[in-house]
């Protein structure tokens, strides 16, 4: 995640929302929501495997994942 979603002024009523795995990435991803309520909002959207996800996000339905990374798309 990059500090430029919520950049500016402009975006301060920015929603984004992201989904995220259970366990670590849930706990992580709430931090980082009440970071960024200084900034715009984070809704987040648990699910339980890593294949539903990017699904939804190739769906239009989230904005961002949170464990997406390169190793995991080259095996794709």
């Amino acid at each position: 995640m990059s500090a430029s979603l919520f950049s500016g002024a402009a975006h301060a009523e920015e929603t984004i929302k992201v989904g995220v795995t259970g366990g670590p990435h849930a706990q992580i991803m709430e931090v980082v929501k009440q970071v960024a309520a200084k900034n715009g909002q984070i809704t987040v959207v648990e699910f339980s495997d890593y294949v539903q996800p990017n699904a939804v996000l190739a769906a239009g339905d989230l904005d961002a994942n949170s464990y997406q990374h390169l190793p995991y798309l080259v095996r794709r």
